[in-house]
């Protein structure tokens, strides 16, 4: 059988090899990120490094485990011979468990067996279980650059059963290191925490003892080794259109951003994660204002952030022109001047009206109400017009109307158009006498031709003769029925005609395309009617089993699948789909 890195299926096997010899078997989990080494099988994976081997002194027992004796010698601080020291390498974040089995209770000083994070024989960390002058306990300790140091030691005074089972544990956080002990693989209790810079880290463990005293036999049953997946979900850097966001901060994970006024594109934003195994997923705001969404899922695939860019768009006052889009030939009409996104109350005007005066005759112009007052007006330029105005209540907040100004169409000036603009909008603020820009504004109106001739004979006739097409067809999936699609797109053309026939507005041009439509609409209804279609499928000139055969073959097969276009044959209803009505059909046919 395979060693490690083997499929997670392997865990029960394991489980049940533990069960037989007092140790509560690993729990069932199909996580990939749990690996289980196991010795129990009698063998040692190839991933193990074996630091100053003495095969003499290991072996591997099937059903116990790995035999490690306590071995005379240890690397406690200067010391340089010990032997057999399993490693092997481990990276990131993780937890590593250690199944041991003494043989017996240790009783000379420091017998032990011992889970270790190795960097080398200076520098390290171990978590065992020994004898020392009288004691019994567990100890964390830790080596570094040769100077031993025990973290902390937790009494346990072992009863005289045999075999002593305890799972050792170890859990690595960047560089912090806790112990753990348990007597039954679900229960731990702490030992102690160090954190230490260690390079390079292994995991493994070994077995040794007091030169003076009598080896006992220790038993490795099985490794495990969990990683432990980052948690986090923060942002290092979150730029919009390449610039980092002013004040950001990962943790802050708001930010409200406006955009120049006039700015109607959204943003480009660019998000890097803290921790590289992280995804970023970007949800760009579908209009302005608006928000992107920034979304940082941990390595995990549980934690999640998400960081906010609230994009606003700076509102500038404005000038707002209102008028029809086309007025007659020789007709009086108004252009309204209205301001919008005003901040500050607004006592006085200076607008400029530009207008085509090939076009166009400028006529007058008043305040919307009583207490707008034009004080001057100049229209000694030909095609402009400047006016003065004051409001003595003063103005402010959103679309707001102050000015009527009366334009004439030039006699003789038909199916044309002409531009009224503002080129100028200053406004005096009170009561600190500020000059502010607004945008400006501008309006095309169109100009009709003289005396049309409208004629809407010929929508309506076709209206009426759609409608009475629509009133008698009859939905259904029998010969002469409609399918109810093509009767709703029937419904939605009339209604399209009978809008455009109601439009006292409507041009000749708009009445005429109307009327094409319908028809084309009239023309693709009639095309869509179900047709009997003849069950002998085969054309042999008879109808009978090998017809129904057919029906059967194709059975379940619909217009939106493969092979539909020999499928199609055998649907005699003209529903798009081979189903037991098709087959039916052909079978009330055969020849009896």
């Amino acid at each position: 059988m395979k060693k490690g890195n083997r499929i997670l299926s392997l865990v029960f096997i394991i489980s049940l090899c533990l069960s037989m010899f007092g140790i509560n078997p690993i729990q069932v989990v199909a996580d990939e990120n749990i690996i289980v080494y196991s010795f129990m099988e009698g063998t040692i994976d190839s991933g193990w490094t074996i630091l100053n081997p003495d095969p003499t002194g290991y072996s591997v027992v099937e059903g116990m485990g790995l035999r490690l004796p306590t071995q005379d010698s240890d690397m406690y601080s200067t010391g340089t011979s010990w032997k057999n020291v399993f490693v092997r390498p481990v990276e990131g974040d993780w937890e590593v468990v250690s199944a041991v089995s003494y043989s017996q209770v240790p009783y000379a000083n420091y017998q032990q067996n011992s889970l270790l994070v190795w960097q080398d024989e200076d520098n390290y960390i171990k978590l065992g279980y020994e004898y020392n002058n009288g004691s019994l306990f567990f100890q964390l300790g830790q080596e570094v650059a040769t100077s031993f140091t025990s973290v902390a030691t937790v009494t346990y005074s072992a009863p005289a059963d045999v075999p002593l089972n305890i799972f050792y544990k170890i859990k690595k956080t960047g560089n912090n290191y806790t112990g753990y002990y348990s007597l039954d693989g679900t229960n731990y209790t702490v030992v102690g925490s160090t954190t230490i810079t260690l390079q390079n880290t292994q995991i493994g463990f070994y077995a040794t003892k007091n030169s003076t005293n009598d080896p006992i036999d220790t038993y490795v049953k099985y490794v495990e080794i969990k990683k432990i997946l980052n948690t986090d979900a923060t942002l290092k850097e979150l730029l919009v259109d390449g610039v980092q966001v002013a004040g950001f901060d990962p943790s802050i994970t708001s930010y409200d951003i406006t955009l120049p006024s006039g700015t109607t594109a959204v943003p480009t934003v660019i998000a890097i994660a803290n921790d590289s195994k992280a995804t970023v997923s970007i949800e760009p705001a579908e209009s302005l204002p608006g928000t992107t969404n920034v979304i940082v899922t941990a390595e995990d695939g549980i934690t999640q952030k998400v960081y906010k860019i609230n994009f606003e768009v700076e509102v500038s006052p404005a000038t707002v022109l209102t008028a029809a889009s086309s007025v007659q030939p020789g007709a009086t009409f108004a252009v309204g001047i209205g301001l919008d996104n005003l901040e500050q109350i607004v006592h006085a005007y200076d607008i400029t009206l530009s207008y085509d005066p090939d076009v166009f005759e400028y006529v007058s112009a008043a305040g919307v109400d009583d207490n707008i007052v034009i004080v001057r007006e100049n229209k000694d330029t030909v095609g402009k017009v400047r006016l003065y105005a004051a409001n003595i209540g003063g103005v402010s907040g959103a679309s707001t109307p102050v000015l009527n100004v009366s334009f004439k169409v030039k006699a003789g000036v038909e199916n044309t158009s002409g531009i009224i603009a503002v080129t100028k909008a200053k406004l005096g603020i009170g009561p600190q006498g500020t000059v502010i820009l607004a945008t400006l504004d501008s309006k095309s109106v169109v100009i009709g031709g003289s005396d049309p001739t409208i004629d809407k004979t010929a929508l309506i006739m076709a209206i009426n003769n759609a409608q009475s097409l629509y009133d008698a067809a009859v939905v259904g999936t029998q010969p002469g029925q409609y399918p109810q699609a093509a009767k709703d797109a029937l419904k939605a053309a009339i209604d399209a005609a009978i809008a455009v026939r109601d439009d006292s507005s409507a041009t000749q041009a708009q009445i005429n395309n109307a009327v094409t439509a319908l028809n084309n609409a009239v023309d693709i209804f009639k095309a869509a009617v179900i047709v009997e279609v003849t069950p002998d499928i085969n054309g042999d000139g008879i109808i009978d089993v090998g017809d129904v055969a057919l029906v059967a073959y194709y059975y379940g097969k619909e217009c939106t699948g493969a092979g539909w276009q020999e499928a199609k044959l055998v649907d005699m209803n003209g529903d798009g789909k081979i189903d037991i009505e098709d087959l039916a059909y052909v079978a009330s046919k055969v020849d009896w």
